[in-house]
């Protein structure tokens, strides 16, 4: 039985700090992100198509952004909250995350947030 899969992963290999996949069977590595900007915290979608992240490149405060497993199709999904630690919901409905303001915060004072890919309106859980 070989390595089946891919990683997502974010790496200061280019200077900054960007997104990368490796496909496990061929282990052929990936940049799916580029720029003067960091990218950090991806995270599959339950389904192996989607990206979650999050990245300074709009207006130097991390938001969270989605895109294609491949790289593409990448959109903003918050804006003027400081974004962190994205992860799904088993059905791949909503993304969680913990944000606050526009600076980096202690998560064990965090509110807890998340963003339904369906309606694309973030709301505050706690």
């Amino acid at each position: 039985m070989g390595i089946i899969g891919k990683v997502v992963f974010a790496s200061g290999r280019s200077v900054d700090f960007d997104i990368w996949v490796l496909d496990l069977p061929s282990g052929r590595l990936a940049q799916l992100t580029h720029g003067h900007h960091l990218n950090d915290h991806p995270k599959w979608s339950p389904d192996g198509q989607q990206i979650a992240y999050v990245s300074t490149q709009d207006d130097g405060i991390a938001s969270l952004w989605l895109m294609d497993g491949d790289g593409g199709n990448k959109r903003q999904l918050t804006s003027g909250v400081y974004c962190q630690y994205p992860a799904w919901s088993p059905d791949g409905q909503e993304i969680f995350f913990s944000g606050n303001g526009t600076h980096a915060v202690d998560m064990t004072s965090e509110p807890i947030a998340h963003h339904t890919t369906t309606t694309g309106l973030p709301r505050e859980l706690f």
